[in-house]
């Protein structure tokens, strides 16, 4: 064969591997969410990629499946993180930390000078209200 390697997701991938291995080759994917998809997508798992006729078309599908599925892990990470954010701060609010109060009044945690720095997060600060 003159083409031993496909490329899929800026990666080169042997053509004598099932569907299964290609997916599961990629981050984040496992070999029951490769079937799923598989199976999703009306695919065989177990066939091996140079039998099939038509690899663009499969490829093309199935990269387009793959970065959906990437921006929907990224959107739930960012929602995950935003749920941990807020109920730190409400533990800080409940539990009347000092910690909350220079946080929700825009002033150093951690120790910094507030006499003579920090004034220009003091003026953004206000801009934004």
């Amino acid at each position: 064969m003159q083409n031993e390697y496909i490329s899929l997701l800026k990666k080169n991938i042997k053509l004598n591997i099932n569907i299964s291995e290609l997916l599961t080759s990629i981050y984040s994917i496992n070999l029951p969410k490769a079937i799923g998809i598989c199976n999703k997508l009306g695919f065989n798992p177990n066939k091996q990629l140079k039998t099939i006729k038509d690899i663009d078309f499969i490829l093309k599908i199935l990269s387009n499946f793959l970065k959906l599925v990437e921006k929907n892990d990224k959107i739930k990470s960012k929602k995950l993180h935003n749920i941990e954010t807020i109920a730190y701060l409400n533990n800080l609010k409940n539990t009347k930390n000092l910690k909350y109060y220079r946080l929700k009044n825009g002033l150093p945690v951690h120790g910094q000078r507030t006499h003579s720095n920090g004034q220009i997060a003091k003026l953004k600060l206000h801009f934004n209200e």
